[in-house]
């Protein structure tokens, strides 16, 4: 049997790390031919360190991302987690509860969650990577 517990922890550790640690890259949109791409992602680098949540925010972000995506998974049998140029409303919500403020997520990143796999798209021209999966019988 799938152990939705696993998954769940691995998906919302990621998102986690990804909002406590922003580098410039976090706000790469994929865009070589303009400069405005570059200074995007300086500006969002900037807004991060200004806006950086507190460990306490970040360990209830986690939680209650946890909680979330298991909420979710028991009605649908996969999640979909992503961030265009702010997140969706799963992360969205969950980092406003506990005020954390949503510049902080990078862009072009998508998750797709099961009970038995997560996997990530890191950035816009990234490869699809499992970050967990479990062998079923």
């Amino acid at each position: 049997m799938a152990d939705v517990r696993q998954a769940t922890i691995v998906a919302a550790k990621w998102w986690t790390e990804a909002i406590s640690h922003p580098t410039p890259n976090s706000f790469n949109n994929g865009d070589r031919a303009s400069a405005n791409s570059f200074m995007m992602m300086m500006v969002g680098q900037r807004l991060a360190e200004k806006n950086a949540a507190k460990p306490e925010q970040l360990e209830a972000f986690f939680e209650i991302l946890t909680k979330r995506i298991e909420s979710e998974l028991d009605k649908e049998t996969r999640v979909q987690l992503d961030c265009d140029y702010g997140p969706c409303n799963i992360l969205g919500e969950a980092a406003e509860e506990v005020g954390i403020n949503t510049c902080l997520f990078p862009f072009k990143r998508r998750m797709n969650i099961t009970t038995n796999s997560v996997e990530v798209k890191d950035g816009y021209d990234a490869d699809w990577k499992m970050l967990y999966s479990e062998i079923l019988d």
